[in-house]
């Protein structure tokens, strides 16, 4: 029998693997001809909650929790997009937060 903390993790690392699946997507199709990877692009930036449970088999109200126990992690982020979900509210789209690396002056020098 599995706890609620487990069930928890689970649906994080789920998540997680999700969002990662959509970035390598993202990538390949940038291998598509011109006019197919910018709409194509556009289409995988991201994943609402309700995207998400829905590609999971989950319910929204289990992942909802989740991504915001993963974005105070630093895991995700709300890209500042908003798209309307089943509802017709209008609802965050996440990424995989992914910091880019920065150099100081004094590591080039």
């Amino acid at each position: 029998m599995s706890t609620g903390v487990g069930r928890s993790a689970i649906i994080k690392q789920r998540i997680i693997t999700l969002l990662r699946q959509q970035e390598i997507d993202r990538i390949n199709i940038g291998r598509l001809p011109e006019l197919t990877a910018p709409f194509a692009r556009r289409l995988l930036r991201g994943l609402t909650a309700d995207e998400i449970a829905h590609q999971l088999g989950e319910s929204a109200l289990a992942i909802r929790p989740r991504l915001t126990e993963l974005k105070q992690t630093n895991r995700v982020i709300a890209t500042g997009e908003r798209r309307q979900n089943e509802t017709g509210k209008w609802a965050a789209v996440w990424e995989i937060y992914e910091p880019v690396a920065t150099t100081s002056v004094e590591e080039v020098a």
